[in-house]
C-alpha cells in the first residue's frame, strides 16, 4: 500500500529538518532525491545573519540519494525494494527509506520518520 499524503509530507519535513535540500525522485522512481545544500547557504549570512540563499548550479550539482517513503507497518516487498535499489545505483545514487509510523512526537502526537540506507552488495568476495 503506497504512503498516505500526511506521510509523505512527514518525511520531507523530517529530512529538511535534517539540513536536506528536496527535490522529487519520480524518475527514480522514489519519492525524492536528496541534494546536500551550498556551504555558503549553511555558513553565510548577510549583515542580518540571515542565511543565503545558495546559487541553483551550487545547491544540487549531484543528489546522492533518492528516498522511498513507506509506513513503518508496511515496508516494501523485497522486489520492490530491489527494484528500487537497481535504478538508483544505475543512476549513482543510494536508496534511503523513510519508514513513518504513528508516535509521541514533539507536542504529543504527530507521525515519527526513521531513515536508513539500503545497500545491496553485488558480487562475490
Amino acid at each position: 500500500m503506497p504512503p498516505t499524503a500526511p506521510q509523505i509530507e512527514a518525511a520531507r519535513q523530517h529530512l529538511e529538518g535534517l539540513g536536506w535540500l528536496l527535490k522529487s525522485g519520480l524518475s527514480y522512481g522514489a519519492h525524492f532525491s536528496l541534494y546536500r545544500p551550498a556551504v555558503e547557504a549553511v555558513e553565510g549570512g548577510d549583515a542580518d545573519g540571515a542565511k543565503k540563499p545558495p546559487a541553483a548550479a551550487e545547491a544540487h550539482q549531484h543528489a546522492p540519494f533518492v528516498v522511498l517513503v513507506h509506513a513503518a507497518a508496511e515496508p516494501p516487498g523485497w522486489a520492490a525494494l530491489l527494484g528500487a535499489e537497481r535504478v538508483a545505483a544505475g543512476a549513482s545514487k543510494r536508496l534511503m527509506l523513510a519508514a513513518v509510523s504513528e508516535g509521541s512526537g514533539e507536542g504529543g502526537g504527530g507521525l515519527l520518520v526513521e531513515t536508513r540506507i539500503v545497500v545491496f552488495k553485488r558480487g562475490l568476495e
